[in-house]
């Protein structure tokens, strides 16, 4: 429990907190903290870039990538098109082709 509460401080004096409180609050830290130590969650590093990062405990050995290194797929910026449907047609057909080949 000291363990805990001395994290929670070095957490609140070392990360830059929002007007609207801190994002980590201590209930969900010690709520993480037991998930870890019942082995629902562990330490996993990321087959890319090395870091560490908690994961789900029976994520498959070498295969996690961290968000940085393999963003979700909804979080993939694409090119904007143009609102009128004529400049809109073209370009989706000629993306189509392009994924069929």
């Amino acid at each position: 429990v000291d363990a805990v509460i001395k994290a929670y401080r070095l957490y609140l004096e070392q990360c830059p907190q929002p007007p609207e409180g801190p994002l980590l609050a201590l209930t969900r830290a010690w709520t993480l903290v037991r998930f870890v130590e019942s082995g629902l969650l562990e330490l996993s590093s990321c087959n890319c870039c090395g870091g560490n990062f908690i994961t789900h405990a029976h994520q498959p050995v070498g295969s996690f990538a961290c968000s940085l290194c393999q963003p979700p797929s909804r979080a993939v910026k694409r090119r904007k098109l143009s609102r009128d449907a004529a400049d809109i047609i073209p370009q989706l057909l000629d993306e189509q082709i392009e994924q069929a080949v």
